[in-house]
């Protein structure tokens, strides 16, 4: 029986051996331009070292997935900037990803307007998944409340006109 212990082991060891492998990969680049609602990506199986490069023009809040169809591993990580002009760019966040990840989402929460892109890296025997989108903003309690306020104010002068 494999233990969590033992699999989180075996996963860092993997992703390291896929890694230190794709290193040696040219990184394949490809430009989302404006971050659509929902952006995505199919790639073969074998080892992979992809960028993915977007806008956001606004405040905005992305959940991403990644999934490997059949024995896979690696890792996804966002950072803000433009890939491969010199600069020094700012990792957001990272996650990992295998064939178990198909059902969770991760979460990258306020970013500002401005240049990011994504980086997977691993490998799959059976093909890697990976989706991008926005998250709807939701309105605060306080938005609510002054729309509100704002229909009761309309509705006293007109029913002080109609008097």
């Amino acid at each position: 029986m494999i233990t969590k212990r033992f699999a989180n082991r075996l996963y860092a060891f993997l992703v390291a051996v896929g890694l230190s492998a794709g290193a040696s990969l040219n990184a394949q680049a490809a430009s989302w331009g404006q971050h659509g609602s929902f952006e995505s990506a199919s790639l073969g199986g074998g080892l992979m070292s992809e960028i993915y490069s977007f806008e956001l023009l606004s405040s905005s809040d992305i959940v991403s997935t990644a999934y490997s169809n059949f024995l896979g591993l690696g890792i996804v990580s966002l950072f803000s900037g433009v890939f491969g002009d010199g600069a020094a760019d700012v990792m957001r966040g990272a996650y990992l990803f295998s064939q178990d990840t198909a059902g969770n989402s991760y979460s990258f929460a306020s970013l500002a307007p401005g240049s990011y892109y994504y980086s997977l890296q691993g490998f799959s025997v059976g093909g890697t998944n990976f989706t991008s989108t926005i998250a709807a903003a939701v309105p605060e309690a306080e938005t609510y409340l002054m729309f509100l306020a704002g229909l009761g104010m309309i509705g006293l002068v007109v029913r002080r006109r109609l008097s």
